[in-house]
């Protein structure tokens, strides 16, 4: 199951170059995300997928697909964005490129 929770994980900060990657409200942005997962950052990855797991469940769902296959689908999108981070370009937003991915995945 899709779960979200601020207490299950230790909360190190995610290493950012500057503070020109946080949004208005302060939080670390998308972008900046994927760069940090891209250098291996797990709790960059964990904060991704808390963002936007739901979303991609969702999308997966409207599509047709099962509870059980459209949690199988989260986790092998989550796992490409762990394994390509790095070939993220910025060239669309991030839950553009993850709904992307799925579609990918799916094909």
């Amino acid at each position: 199951m899709i779960a979200h929770s601020d207490t299950n994980y230790v909360h190190e900060p995610i290493r950012l170059r500057d503070n020109s990657d946080r949004t208005a409200r302060g939080n670390v942005s998308d972008g900046a995300l994927i760069a940090a997962i891209a250098r291996g950052d797990q709790q960059a990855m964990r904060r991704l997928y808390e963002r936007h797991s739901l979303r991609v469940y969702r999308f997966a769902r409207r599509l047709g697909a099962d509870h059980s296959a459209a949690e199988d689908l989260v986790s092998e999108v989550f796992l490409d964005v762990w394994r390509s981070a790095g070939a993220f370009e910025g060239r669309a937003q991030v839950s553009t490129w993850l709904i992307g991915d799925y579609c990918v995945t799916r094909g």
